[in-house]
């Protein structure tokens, strides 16, 4: 991934390069983010990073721990089932204010982002992808007739894209999403609210219900990687305790 910006608006591109590299994955959540590293990625100054992290850190995918210094943000299942939860609340009322009024213009956007959305879906680009459905909500965010909720809502959405990428979300989910968001447009398309509201109640509970699933699968491997590391240190031992019991020793 080429992180190198331009020296015009360095600040917003440091943040806006390192978001993205956040949210397709390109940092892992809970690595370390060495400065001295990333300045020479991107080449900026050490000051001009801090900023850009401390930005990041205000919207939650950045953890900056004393003593330890930055690391991209991990999500817990309690914290995720409040995001969405919070998302079906805020996305519906948008969705619904979105689609009383809703230009051709509008529409054309949003249908061109869908396509995008489904190519780098079939093709596993995670960059456009993320790209195409900033541009697809995007839309409807920011023509809501309310910047609140559209604000509100593209932070949550940025750490839906990070839990995404901490559970590897599979080819088949961006599809079925995909799906669900074109569910949604036809609905904005027939200037339905009622409609459109409850398509993206469907979408988010889809998430929502894929997400548990990617998570409790996180959690077992996680749980099964612990376990044989703790066995493949118990090893050594459990070898000397058989060669003392094959010459006869009594093992207390």
């Amino acid at each position: 991934m080429d992180l190198r910006v331009t020296p015009r608006l360095v600040q917003s591109q440091i943040v806006s390069k390192l978001r993205e590299a956040i949210l397709t994955g390109h940092f892992k959540p809970g690595e370390r983010l060495v400065e001295s590293t990333l300045c020479q990625m991107i080449n900026v100054s050490r000051s001009s990073l801090r900023e850009a992290l401390r930005r990041l850190e205000g919207e939650k995918l950045v953890l900056n721990v004393p003593n330890k210094g930055p690391s991209v943000a991990e999500i817990s299942w309690v914290e995720a089932e409040e995001i969405y939860n919070a998302r079906i609340l805020l996305e519906a009322e948008a969705v619904a204010e979105f689609t009383k009024r809703v230009t051709d213009i509008d529409i054309l956007t949003m249908r061109r982002a869908l396509r995008e959305i489904f190519r780098a879906s079939e093709e596993d680009d995670p960059v456009e992808r993320l790209h195409a459905t900033n541009e697809f909500y995007g839309t409807i965010f920011g023509n809501c007739g309310n910047s609140i909720i559209g604000e509100l809502l593209e932070s949550l959405h940025a750490r839906i894209n990070l839990l995404r990428t901490q559970n590897n979300q599979p080819k088949s989910r961006a599809r079925e999403g995909a799906k669900e968001m074109d569910v949604i447009l036809k609905k904005i398309e027939k200037r339905d609210p009622a409609g459109a509201r409850k398509a993206a109640i469907a979408h988010v509970h889809a998430a929502w219900d894929g997400a548990k699933k990617l998570f409790r699968g996180a959690e077992k491997a996680k749980r099964a990687r612990r376990t044989g590391a703790v066995e493949g240190r118990h090893r050594p031992l459990n070898r000397v305790a058989s060669r003392i019991r094959a010459h006869g020793v009594l093992v207390r």
